[in-house]
Formats: C-alpha cells, structure tokens, sequence
C-alpha cells in the first residue's frame, strides 16, 4: 500500500487547509492572506521533519518573502536536492464560471477542484509529502533544501536576485520541480526542455483625452485603429512571425530528433477537445507536438482601447495598448528578439502617434541533458511507479527559475510535475487528479531514495 493511500484522509485535509488561503500575489487587498500562507508553509515544513526553517525577506520588504527549510543529516558524500515551489496562485475570476467556490476544495469525480489545486499547491504538496514519507519511515533520504517564493504568478518579480544573493544557502547538485504536466495518468513524461519568455507591452497615445468621434472622426489617430494595425503586422496569415530575425538563431532540429519529438502523440483532434478550438492553426511545415515544444510563437495576451461597456459611445480613445508574449526555443537570446520587436513595432508607428514599448519579463529557453546521471535517475523513478517508461517531452511553457537556478547555482534541474493537461491551469475550475497525487508521492520518494544511494 502506498504513503499517500495509508494516510489519504490526513493528507487530504493538510492540502485542503492549504488550498483554502488564497494567496494571490496579483492583487494588494490580498497581502494579509499572502503573509498567512507564508506562515503556514514555513509550519508544515517544519511539521514534517525540515530544519532550518526560515521566512526570508527578498529585496523589497513589500513582496511576499521566500520560505526556505532544510534536511542536511544525509553526509557530505550524498549529494544536496535543492527542491522549488511558488505558494501564489492565479486570482480565480470570472467567479460565476466557477461550479463551486475557488477556495473550497471540492473532490468530485476523483479529482480536486480549487484554485492552486495544480498550480503549485497540489504540485509541491507531492515532494513534501515524499519528504514527510522518507523522514516517517526512517529510510535513506540525500540532503534536502526546499524554498517556496510568492511572486511566480506575477513574473518572479524578485526571485532572480534572491537567487544571485543567496547561492550559498541554495548551494545544491540537483534542483527538482514539480510544476509540469504528464501526458496522462497511465503513460509519464518527463521534460527535456521548456521555451523562454519575452513579454513585452505596447501603449499607444494620441492624445490627453477622449474625443468625440463625429467630431474628430477622419482628421485624427485612432490609437485603437493604430494599434490593430500594428498587431495585425506581428504575424501573416499563416502565423508565421514578421518581426525581423525572429527566427535566425531558431535551432534545427535533425529528422532523427524530430521522429524522437514526434514519439509524443499530440493530435489535433485532442486539442480541439482540450481547448474548444474548432480548427488548429499554425506552421503547417511542423507537427502540433513540434509547434507545442521546438518552434517559437508569438501571441497576443490581452487588447484594450475605447469603450467597452453596454450601449453606444461615439469616442475616438486617447490611448490604446496590448500585451504580446513571444516563446523562445533553443539558442534564441531574449535580449535580441526583445530589441528586433522593439525596432520593428517603432518601424511601424505612423507619424504623430506616441507608442511606448515595455518590457516586462524575458527568460532564456532551457535544455535538459536527458543523458544526465541525474535525469536518468528520475526516468527510472518514473518507470517504477508507473510501469512504463516516460515519453521524453519539449514543454512549451516557461519556468524562469531553471534558468535562474542554471546561471547563478550552476546546476541543471529535473521538472518531474503530475498534473494533466486538462487541468485548466489558470482558469475556472482548476483541478488536480487524486490518484496522480499518489502516483507522484510514490515517484518523488523513489526518485529521493535512488539519489541517496
């Protein structure tokens, strides 16, 4: 019998307790709440077993503090798993889309629903409970140093100088992260890469206010009308990407690579059921699975501009803006795409018109060496508890910490998450499988006891 189905109504409750604080980081009405789940993290880790257990401020006493702990009995000639979570979650609107209330943990079907349920409480929830099951039980555990930060859902505002601050206290030879999906809850997957982020936004002004459209209509800018221009410029009709070089340094991949790519069996068919999408669109000289992991994209995240609201309001808007974000894929510089998108977008600003391009967060692509002892180690992990061998994944999502970790710690990272595909991350009715709650306890514990040994 495994950990979690001997103490599946203790550790249940524990994670509902903990899903119940809603600590949202976007939002500053929710600061109290956030300080409250700091406090409550730092409690369970030492509930558990850790040592060490610190609330740490980063560099701005405003932002949430990072929680950190420890287990360090294992030896010198063990070796040290730097373990990562963020205990922030998304904020849960739209509310009435929700069918039961974001937090209060709900089980139906065999699954939890709640905001965090995933992303990253049900998640890290796994490696603690790892950690609490080795610790109970008295087996061989390497040494372990665990964080928790409060800021990944607002871009990790202050995660990459803590991290260049304290690499003495993160000091590790592994860094292991649970916030990855699997392919499903029979067949594994393990991740070999994940795409980079360049965000970046666009305001577009005309003027210091509004003007009315019968009377200004056809003698002035439009911002609105600007910045539909400009955005309808970022990519052509086939959704290839305009921004000049965008795809230089894009790595090509071998046909040896691309069948091994291709080895993850992502149909259109599945996500249309995923998503709702009525047809796929994108680069029709690549795969879905290719398009998903090695071939960067560039989207636009949100529009604004005018008036909105119900009924009619004849207004020319003084100002408009949108948020793009661009996935990088291997050997792409952020640095470069970041100033060929500014020069491109400031190419196509008409005269009289004042647009300010922002930056607001860029992260590097990240590649795993799945030769790794380390690596390795986890696909066996997998194997044990599942039965099969996991599918070698390229993620199209982003986890800037590894990139951080790999820069300033000079360690490589093993993403080994347990949610689904399905489980509507960032949107209404978040859920989480119980059953890959058990099945990720019994893979991270196992994974733990191999490295020890």
């Amino acid at each position: 019998m495994s950990y979690f189905s001997e103490n599946r109504d203790r550790i249940l409750d524990e994670l509902f307790e903990w899903l119940r604080i809603p600590t949202i980081s976007a939002l500053p009405e929710y600061r109290s709440d956030m300080l409250q789940g700091a406090d409550w993290i730092a409690g369970h880790l030492d509930h558990i077993g850790l040592e060490n257990v610190q609330i740490l401020a980063t560099s701005s006493e405003d932002s949430p503090p990072i929680v950190y702990a420890d287990w360090l009995n294992a030896g010198a000639d063990a070796p040290t798993v730097l373990m990562y979570g963020h205990y922030d979650v998304q904020p849960p609107d739209p509310l009435e889309q929700w069918e039961t209330a974001p937090f209060d943990p709900t089980i139906r079907d065999g699954k939890i629903f709640a905001r965090g349920a995933n992303d990253n409480k049900g998640q890290h929830f796994i490696l603690l409970k790892a950690i609490e099951s080795i610790l109970k039980q008295n087996e061989q555990l390497p040494n372990i140093k665990f964080f928790l930060e409060g800021e990944e859902e607002i871009g990790g505002v202050h995660l990459a100088t803590f991290i260049k601050n304290n690499t003495e206290l993160l000091g590790a030879d592994i860094c292991v992260i649970s916030d990855t999906p699997m392919l499903s809850p029979t067949q594994p997957s393990i991740i070999t890469g994940l795409r980079g982020l360049v965000y970046m936004q666009i305001d577009v002004t005309v003027t210091d206010t509004d003007m009315h459209s019968g009377h200004y209509g056809g003698n002035v800018h439009n911002p609105a009308q600007v910045l539909a221009w400009i955005v309808s410029k970022l990519k052509d009709e086939s959704g290839v990407v305009l921004v000049p070089g965008f795809y230089d340094d894009v790595k090509e991949w071998s046909l040896e690579e691309r069948s091994k790519i291709n080895e993850v069996d992502m149909t259109p068919e599945e996500i249309q059921e995923n998503t709702g999408a009525k047809v796929l669109f994108g680069e029709s000289d690549y795969s879905p699975i290719e398009r998903f992991g090695i071939r960067p994209t560039l989207d636009v995240n949100g529009i604004w501009g005018g008036f909105s609201g119900v009924g009619a309001k004849t207004v020319i808007p003084a100002t408009a803006g949108a948020k793009v974000s661009m996935r990088m894929v291997a050997h792409q510089n952020p640095e470069k795409i970041e100033q060929a998108f500014r020069a491109y977008v400031e190419s196509l600003i008409p005269d009289g018109v004042e647009v300010t391009i922002t930056t607001l967060s860029k992260d590097k692509a990240i590649i795993i060496d799945p030769t790794s002892d380390y690596f390795q180690h986890a696909v066996d992990a997998l194997t044990d508890v599942f039965g099969v061998e996991p599918k070698y994944v390229m993620e199209g999502g982003s986890i800037p910490v590894g990139g951080h970790i790999k820069e300033d710690l000079g360690i490589d990272t093993i993403y080994m998450g347990f949610g689904l595909v399905d489980d509507q991350l960032h949107a209404p009715n978040e859920k989480f499988n119980i059953e890959m709650i058990d099945k990720g306890i019994e893979s991270a514990r196992t994974l733990l006891q191999k490295l020890a040994s």
